[in-house]
């Protein structure tokens, strides 16, 4: 005896994206937002070395954790900004910290 169920003959939707991906995609944002947190604490409170480099530490961490190789199939404009966003102050932070060690222009001097 064969069934077919109604099931079967429905248009198969695009597939669900990867659980641990997502998890990832969201803990970035949250650390994220937490070291956004700490540079609006830091204007708030008074300066502080150990806060500064708490905030430097969120933004490199949510930097690696975030998920860099998506699937093709979950194009999404909104993850694209937040990927954009998320990853702005690292970029920003690595380009300062390469410009500091390549800097070619002889006539500036730490000492």
């Amino acid at each position: 005896m064969y069934f077919v169920s109604a099931h079967n003959n429905r248009k198969q939707d695009a597939p669900a994206p990867n659980t641990m991906t997502t998890l990832r995609t969201l803990l970035a944002t949250l650390i994220f937002g937490f070291g956004i947190y700490l540079i609006f604490d830091l204007f708030q409170h008074g300066f502080s070395l150990k806060v500064l480099a708490a905030s430097l530490g969120c933004f490199v961490a949510a930097h690696y954790i975030w998920p860099h190789n998506r699937d093709e199939d979950e194009e999404s404009a909104l993850l694209d900004a937040l990927e954009g966003v998320v990853n702005l102050p690292y970029q920003i932070l690595a380009r300062l910290l390469r410009s500091v060690g390549n800097n070619k222009d002889h006539d500036f001097d730490l000492d």
